[in-house]
């Protein structure tokens, strides 16, 4: 459709995003390993995204550097910070919302924790 007619809105795009990325981090319960890794590693990228769309709605374009550094910073903190506890993390466990021992695993997840917490104060500040 963004072919066809590029002038719409962008934001449809980023929805059907956010609806992938909500259920890519159910590939951490799989039994296969690259998936599990992919799963893991993604577990938070639905933020991102949510935050790129309240950030360019409703024309699905970021304004401004701010906003456009904010939307990369969260995504590149979501992977970095996630694959750094996939690859320094034995055997973490998979991931699920409202998990009590969140912070305790490495250094690499109270990192990206605090690292996106401030980032989504700066989503609400813009």
């Amino acid at each position: 459709m963004m072919v066809r007619r590029p002038r719409l809105s962008r934001i449809g795009t980023l929805l059907v995003a956010y609806g992938l990325t909500w259920y890519v981090g159910d590939l951490q319960f799989s039994g296969n390993r690259l998936l599990y890794a992919i799963g893991f590693c993604l577990f938070f990228f639905n933020a991102a995204v949510m935050a790129h769309i309240a950030l360019s709605f409703p024309s699905g374009r970021l304004r401004g550097r701010i906003t456009f550094v904010v939307v990369i910073s969260l995504y590149g903190v979501i992977l970095v910070t996630q694959t750094a506890r996939y690859l320094v993390e034995e055997s973490p466990p998979p991931q699920v919302w409202g998990d009590p021992k969140a912070g305790t695993y490495s250094p690499w997840a109270t990192a990206g924790t605090v690292a996106g917490m401030m980032l989504c104060a700066a989503v609400w500040c813009c």
